[in-house]
């Protein structure tokens, strides 16, 4: 089974139930990786309030952030 999506096309030796039940795999796979990230950035959104933009753990914790949000995209555009 040939399946086409974001413009690739993946070969798939088990046929129709073989695939929707990979997907269905992948999907908790994603789901749980989601969560996982979305906790990370509310941990973070916590911590970064204690600093004034200027302090070193301020604009380390910035760049983490923006790192998780920028996964946090990839993420949902897979789901």
């Amino acid at each position: 089974m040939l399946v086409f999506k974001s413009n690739k096309i993946k070969r798939y030796e088990r046929g129709f139930k073989g695939y929707k039940n990979k997907r269905k795999h992948d999907n908790l796979d994603l789901d749980n990786e989601l969560m996982i990230i979305e906790n990370k950035i509310t941990d973070i959104l916590g911590k970064i309030n204690n600093f004034l933009p200027e302090d070193e753990e301020y604009k380390r914790l910035d760049n983490e952030f923006k790192e998780l949000i920028k996964q946090k995209r990839e993420l949902k555009d897979n789901i």
